[in-house]
């Protein structure tokens, strides 16, 4: 297992500051990386904050509508609602291939 942190000296790179054998000489030929799924989402996050853009994820949004309408071009519509903001998001059929 290795144990990274940002380089000091380089803010763009990261730098091995531990490694541990994780597993027997020889066990595999592949090498593994555990990485925990919140860990994984923060680094998303940390992605959206240090854009251009500097996304910031809202999770107070919830579903309170879905309506699927067969045969027409706009074949879903999902309904949001976060306070005062109601968000209502129609799905339209791109393509002809799935027959309902």
């Amino acid at each position: 297992m290795t144990f990274w942190k940002p380089d000091t000296r380089n803010s763009d790179t990261i730098i091995c500051t531990e490694l541990i054998q994780a597993t027997e000489d020889e066990l595999s030929e592949f090498h593994h990386v555990i990485l925990s799924q919140p860990r994984v989402h923060d680094f998303y996050l940390e992605a959206m904050r240090n854009s251009n853009s500097a996304l910031v994820s809202h999770y107070s949004w919830g579903l309170i509508d879905l309506a699927i309408v067969p045969y027409v071009k706009i074949v879903a519509s999902l309904k949001f609602s976060r306070s005062a903001h109601p968000l209502n998001i129609p799905i339209r059929m791109v393509t002809d291939t799935l027959k309902l």
